[in-house]
């Protein structure tokens, strides 16, 4: 590191990819590396001024290894009129809190997108997707049962100038049974806990890992959306065109191991 062969205000200047990459077992120790170059990163973008027409992509795996970035509370809501876009992977919400407290709620809030898959176990996630999927109506049929008796005695008696006459009795019997079902409309959550966590581990047959996902998306105006994850294997890779000598346009990459990005 004594020496760079690029400057980070190349991000805004022109096509730019920078790998900052450190073993899973050196992270306890050299995490501040990273953190140190991300915060460098951050400084050079607000310095530019072409980087607010540009679109510099933070991918950050991983991100609460990395553990508490303070100018990152401000950097989330801030940083994109500076150009910069982030892509942040976490494990669930509970991991994200514990680092972040509610702060975490920051990153929540100003993201374009929540994409939550794998089999999760965790279960403040599955409440927190459970609350934010909102609520829905339900009808349902609410049968009435009324029921009705009666009972009437008529007695009569009579009797003329002679020795004739008359007597008479009866009785009378009446009920009735009246059954009415209303159609009643109720408010339910959209999904429970227990049902996100049973629709994110359903996987198609031969698969070893599940396949369903759910993203929230302010671009589809708040609706949530149900999603089926396609292993990478599934694509085709595009070949470099030899006309203009530059590869195709990168296809979605699916990362396949419970993460919530």
């Amino acid at each position: 590191t004594c020496r760079s062969d690029f400057f980070f205000e190349d991000l805004a200047l022109e096509p730019t990819t920078v790998y900052l990459t450190i073993p899973l077992k050196d992270l306890p120790t050299s995490y501040r590396f990273l953190r140190m170059m991300v915060g460098q990163a951050f400084s050079a973008l607000e310095e530019q001024r072409e980087a607010r027409d540009a679109a510099v992509l933070f991918v950050m795996d991983e991100f609460p290894a990395l553990k508490e970035l303070s100018f990152m509370k401000d950097a989330v809501p801030q940083m994109r009129s500076a150009g910069a876009w982030f892509w942040f992977f976490v494990q669930d919400v509970a991991q994200l809190e514990a680092v972040y407290g509610q702060w975490a709620n920051v990153f929540l809030s100003q993201t374009d997108y929540q994409v939550f898959f794998g089999a999760v176990s965790d279960q403040r996630t599955r409440e927190y997707l459970s609350e934010m999927l909102g609520k829905t109506t339900y009808a349902y049929k609410n049968p009435n049962v009324s029921w009705a008796h009666s009972v009437g005695n008529n007695n009569g008696d009579s009797q003329g100038m002679g020795q004739s006459g008359s007597y008479s009795d009866g009785r009378n019997l009446g009920q009735s049974v009246n059954v009415d079902a209303s159609l009643v409309l109720s408010e339910r959550d959209l999904m429970t806990p227990t049902e996100v966590a049973t629709f994110l581990a359903q996987r198609l047959p031969g698969q070893s890992h599940s396949s369903t996902a759910i993203m929230l998306s302010k671009a589809a105006n708040g609706y949530p959306l149900k999603l089926r994850r396609v292993h990478w294997n599934r694509f085709k890779l595009t070949e470099r065109s030899p006309q203009q000598g530059r590869p195709s346009p990168p296809l979605l990459l699916t990362v396949d191991k419970p993460k919530v990005g």
